[in-house]
C-alpha cells in the first residue's frame, strides 16, 4: 500500500490513495497492545528486521565514521560513565 497525502492528478493503476492507514484489523505478525487497550496503530519492527543497502547504507557508514560516530572522542560534554 502506498500512502499519498495530497495528489492533484489521478493515481496510476495499481496505486490506491488513502487519507490514513486502514485500522479495521490488528497486526497478526507482531505483538501489540492487548485487550482492553486500543490496538497499536503502528508496530515497531524487531531489531535486525530492516537491512540497509545501497546509498542509505553508504550514508549511514559515512555518518558513523565521521563526526557523529566520533562524538565521544572529541566532546568533553559527552560522558558515558555513570550516565543513566
Amino acid at each position: 500500500m502506498i500512502v499519498i497525502s495530497t495528489l492533484s492528478t489521478p493515481a496510476p493503476a495499481g496505486i490506491s490513495i488513502v487519507r490514513r492507514p486502514d485500522f479495521s484489523h490488528t497486526n497478526n505478525f507482531y505483538i501489540g497492545n492487548q485487550s482492553p487497550l486500543e490496538p497499536s496503530r503502528f508496530i515497531p519492527l524487531p531489531g535486525g528486521a530492516v537491512r540497509l543497502q545501497g546509498w542509505l547504507l553508504e550514508c549511514m557508514n559515512r555518518q558513523r565514521d565521521g563526526l557523529s560516530g566520533k562524538w565521544g572522542e572529541i566532546s568533553g560534554w559527552l560522558q558515558k560513565g555513570g550516565n543513566a
